[in-house]
């Protein structure tokens, strides 16, 4: 049993040139339409998020090699409030962000910098830009006073970001070489990185419904979170997307709940020049993009009218259904379709949905 088909035709292609044709037909306004979301990286591109458009999208910049040096929400030493402190009166350009700013460390018999922390940090990654004669050894202090070798950066490293990965709890970071050194850079990660979104409705909103397009690209997002807030400052998780699905994904909340900020965070795999996407992001009441049901009530079309099959045609037989011997094609289900239509998809024989099919100008 088949039904009706829609399909193609020449007049839709007009209506498109007259501009009439309305893709969003019927489909009610999102919260962020006309918003041009904040965005980690690359804000160029960010009103690609919310042009209506599905196949558009915003890509994240690279937060290695290099890139997470400069952001205050990547980088450790960048974050407001600071926390951690030099050696009192020491210039602190070598955590400025800037690869181009340094600071000389003098020697006596020994050259040496030491970093604290207000409590004991966590660190993912480490970085260090900086010019020396002889070897500049780091090493990280736990809390008991033990110190561990975290990285050599050596003459043949100067000028270039060296960086290693951690994952361990230090109190303070202290550098010494047996020569002044020049230290341009000292950068790191506390966390897993993140490229994010977020998107301000202008007012608090009833928000129970996202749907977003999320595909981050592949090997690029292990996870894909989704927040929403009052004030941008405390944020409520609502729930996950899946970062490798290219399709677009619905997130409902039950029951809604008010929110003026909207903030979709992709969690990175920590590797060179990884990039991200986001496509489209939409957020509704609970009713969706569809609005409320309509009340249900008894339908006016009987089944004779519901139901239809086409019986033109003599599937299988390569004839059409009038040249069958009697009993074949249409006739094998006639008995049970006798009270509904036959149809035949317009497409096929037809210019216009007013014309008469014949049989004499069929192909």
């Amino acid at each position: 049993m088949a039904g009706l088909s829609l399909a193609y035709h020449p007049w839709l292609e007009k209506e498109v040139e007259r501009g009439e044709w309305n893709p969003h037909a019927g489909l009610r306004p999102s919260y962020t339409d006309g918003i041009v979301p904040r965005v980690s990286s690359n804000a160029r591109d960010a009103a690609r998020i919310t042009d209506g458009d599905p196949g558009t999208f915003w890509q994240s910049g690279a937060h290695l090699p290099e890139g997470f040096v400069a952001r205050k929400d990547l980088n450790l030493f960048l974050r407001s409030p600071r926390c951690w402190s030099a050696p009192k009166g020491e210039d602190t350009a070598f955590a400025d962000g800037n690869f181009h700013s340094f600071v000389t460390v003098p020697a006596d018999s020994i050259a040496q910098l030491s970093i604290r922390f207000q409590k004991p940090q966590f660190f993912s990654l480490l970085g260090l830009k900086a010019h020396c004669s002889v070897p500049l050894l780091v090493e990280g202090e736990f809390e008991n006073g033990d110190r561990q070798l975290l990285l050599t950066f050596t003459p043949s490293d100067n000028f270039q970001l060296k960086k290693t990965e951690v994952k361990a709890v230090f109190q303070a970071l202290h550098l010494r070489s047996a020569q002044p050194f020049d230290l341009y850079e000292v950068a790191a990660l506390d966390e897993e990185p993140t490229e994010w979104a977020v998107f301000d409705f202008g007012g608090a909103k009833k928000l129970g419904w996202v749907r977003a397009r999320v595909w981050a690209g592949e090997e690029t997002a292990y996870r894909t979170e989704v927040y929403a807030s009052a004030d941008s400052l405390r944020w409520d998780f609502l729930g996950e997307l899946n970062p490798e699905s290219t399709e677009t994904q619905d997130l409902r909340m039950s029951p809604p709940i008010e929110a003026r900020y909207l903030k979709i965070v992709h969690y990175l795999l920590q590797k060179d020049w990884n990039k991200v996407f986001l496509w489209e992001v939409d957020a509704y009441d609970e009713h969706g993009p569809y609005g409320p049901r309509p009340a249900p009530r008894p339908s006016s079309t009987t089944l004779a009218e519901f139901l239809g099959v086409n019986g033109y045609w003599g599937w299988g037989y390569k004839r059409y259904s009038d040249e069958l011997p009697a009993g074949h094609g249409p006739a094998l289900f006639a008995r049970l379709f006798r009270h509904a239509r036959n149809y035949h998809d317009l497409s096929w024989d037809l210019r216009r949905p007013e014309d008469s099919i014949s049989f004499e100008a069929m192909a």
